[in-house]
């Protein structure tokens, strides 16, 4: 689509973003990123981008007035405006960068009339492979348009060493949304990598985390994975899966992890069809938030990987249920919250690697399944309002899946990531996950 040059000269002004805090000082990596682009190193072909696709109603903004956006809210988020300085992963410096190119961050994408949801997947799917460029700062972001007259969305995706899930809702909400952005001097924050922490209590951090990463998961046979994400998603309300949590006594995550299970136990190409002939565990990878009431707002990496057995061995859904709970709700207590705070204050590079690595490998998890907290906030861009929220997740070497759940208002979604070998299959596990959500509320006995 040819633009007018009323519209480019608009665009211009907003393409050179003057960095207020180009003289603020680099900053360290913490423990995990530098473990996070170590993983990137051993893996050149893993894609570590994570965010979310924005659905709108109504007519779609110009890119000049997406691009207006941004200058206003950048300075909230100084690491948005950092890029990686070269060198050895341990030496890799946040360096804050004069000015910022717009232009290469936010983009536009216009697809035919009619191309409906089906056109919107595929040019998603076909922007989650776009790699990140060396040295700048590590987001992007393309207002895609044309494809429903009354529906627009919006894709971010940010590197994974940028942001954990938590953080990268809030860059969405305050980058281009205009919410949650901090009042006054805001300076680069310090690396998670700082603070005092005595060697026993890091390395009792370190043995549990690593003790929990055994006894190693069955490696599959999956030499054909591609590495490419394709995407789908279901949802339901939250209030409906609170309710169903309530009635069964457990967490929304609970439930969640719940309806993953019995949807792994009859998806075409679950991992479970050939464990089960083993008869070993399913596991699955469940990064926990270390953050406290006050880091919410935060943008850095505060996650500690942390392991689960799926019962998909269990048919009836208060047992899966039953058996969740008793893992899942342990592990989001203190000691995950200490053993982290521990880690990132004294670990050494090489043992934040191995533990990481540990934890993404196939021959410790199948699959990753996180859960990243939303907001009961409405949100709008321009005055058009937020239609729905999926969350993004990035898809582990030799892994055939990865699931994240997010909640917006009312909405619970759960955005699948299946390796393009199964791309076939992707609405079908996202089905399946709907239908599980239905057979959790139908089990749970009458309503309070």
């Amino acid at each position: 689509m040819r633009r007018s040059c009323r519209a480019r000269a608009l665009e211009g002004v907003f393409l050179m973003y003057q960095n207020p805090h180009h003289a603020d000082a680099g900053r360290r990596l913490g423990v995990i990123e530098r473990a996070l682009l170590a993983y990137e190193r051993a893996h050149p072909t893993v894609n570590l981008g994570i965010g979310g696709l924005v659905l709108f109603e109504g007519r779609p903004p110009g890119i000049h007035e997406l691009l207006g956006q941004a200058p206003l809210h950048l300075p909230t988020q100084p690491l948005m405006s950092c890029g990686l300085s070269p060198g050895a992963n341990r030496r890799s410096v946040w360096r804050p960068r004069p000015t910022l190119d717009l232009g290469l961050h936010v983009r536009e994408r216009v697809l035919p009339a009619g191309a409906g949801r089906a056109g919107l997947m595929s040019l998603v799917n076909e922007l989650l492979a776009v790699p990140f460029t060396k040295g700048e700062p590590l987001w992007r972001m393309w207002l895609i348009h044309g494809y429903d007259g009354e529906e627009f969305a919006v894709l971010y995706l940010g590197h994974h060493v940028l942001h954990d899930g938590v953080s990268a809702m809030n860059n969405i909400a305050c980058v281009l949304l205009g919410e949650g952005g901090q009042n006054g001097r805001v300076r680069i924050p310090r690396g998670s990598g700082t603070g005092r922490a005595r060697p026993v209590r890091v390395m009792r951090g370190a043995g549990r985390l690593a003790s929990h990463l055994y006894p190693p998961a069955v490696r599959l046979r999956d030499e054909g994975l591609t590495g490419e994400r394709r995407l789908a998603w279901a949802g339901t309300s939250l209030e409906r899966m609170r309710d169903i949590g309530k009635r069964h006594g457990a967490t929304v995550n609970t439930v969640y992890l719940a309806a993953l299970t019995s949807a792994l136990r009859q998806w075409s190409y679950s991992p479970w069809r050939e464990i089960e002939r083993r008869g070993r565990p399913l596991w699955a990878l469940v990064p926990v938030s270390t953050r406290t009431e006050g880091e919410q707002n935060g943008i850095d990496v505060r996650i500690m990987p942390e392991r689960t057995r799926l019962p998909c061995d269990k048919v009836h859904p208060a047992e899966q249920i039953a058996l969740l709970k008793a893992t899942t709700e342990a592990i989001r207590g203190s000691a995950v919250v200490d053993s982290e705070r521990a880690l990132r204050a004294r670990t050494p590079g090489w043992l934040g690697h191995f533990i990481l690595s540990r934890a993404l490998s196939p021959g410790s998890t199948h699959l990753l399944a996180t859960n990243v907290p939303g907001t009961d906030r409405p949100f709008d861009l321009l005055g058009r309002p937020v239609r729905e929220i999926v969350p993004l997740s990035f898809l582990p070497v030799g892994h055939r899946l990865a699931v994240v759940l997010t909640t917006y208002q009312d909405q619970a979604r759960a955005g699948f990531m299946v390796d393009a070998r199964f791309a076939s299959g992707a609405d079908e596990l996202a089905a399946l996950w709907s239908a599980a959500i239905d057979e959790l509320d139908a089990s749970a006995g009458p309503a309070s």
